[in-house]
């Protein structure tokens, strides 16, 4: 007689068992701490909803073409601060690397947020949000970036790079100064193609975790009678 199916959690801890034997396995096993969280009922929940929302979020971008509107709401504007920050904290640099450092803050701060996380919560599944949030940066900036030779884009306070100052518009004055201006849109679809990559990555990696962590915590076991 089969014995019936119940839904239990695991009893051996997964991150303490004894290495599989060849290369290849160990790697993956010595890898396991990537995807392998203890999650309770509300946690999976509150993940799995997580998941969904930037999925969807990341959708979006991923279809979307190069040009300011598909990045210029509500990321943008969260991202704006980290921008302005980068150019306050680095102001000690030369004029060139605070200029980089404008879009360099954008990059560090989701990568901060991420290690930290990583560090002290040992929280995966945050920093695939983290990476994320990272993709859709290097989205952010592709349009400035591409705006570099035009300079069309609306800028903060109302100018844009035609009517202000030279230096004002970042990448019009990075990509300038290194003799690079023609090359601004080849470096933006860069940028925008760096993003979605790594949105992508992010998105198979969260729900890597929560697939496997479902099936862990919940996954159907036959008990032996």
């Amino acid at each position: 007689m089969n014995a019936p199916i119940v839904f239990n959690r695991p009893t051996r801890d997964p991150l303490r068992e004894r290495p599989p034997e060849g290369p290849f396995l160990a790697v993956l096993w010595r890898l396991r701490f990537l995807v392998v969280q203890d999650l309770d009922g509300k946690g999976m929940l509150f993940r799995v909803i997580l998941w969904g929302a930037f999925a969807y979020m990341g959708f979006g971008f991923l279809i979307a073409p190069l040009a300011p509107e598909p990045v210029s709401g509500f990321w943008h504007m969260i991202n704006l601060p980290f921008h302005e920050a980068g150019h306050v904290i680095f102001g000690w640099l030369p004029r060139l690397g605070v200029s980089i450092m404008g879009s360099g803050g954008q990059l560090l701060m989701p990568l901060i947020c991420g290690v930290v996380m990583f560090l002290t919560t040992r929280d995966t599944f945050g920093v695939t949000i983290c990476l994320w949030w990272l993709g859709q940066n290097f989205l952010d900036i592709a349009p400035y970036i591409n705006d570099a030779r035009s300079g069309t884009l609306p800028l903060l306070g109302g100018n844009t790079g035609q009517t202000s100052p030279y230096g004002f518009h970042d990448w019009q004055f990075i990509l300038g100064e290194l003799k690079m201006l023609h090359r601004d849109h080849a470096i933006a679809a860069a940028s925008w193609r760096t993003g979605k990559v790594i949105i992508v990555i992010a998105l198979t990696w969260g729900a890597a975790i929560l697939i496997y962590n479902g099936w862990r915590t919940y996954g159907p076991r036959r008990l032996r009678s």
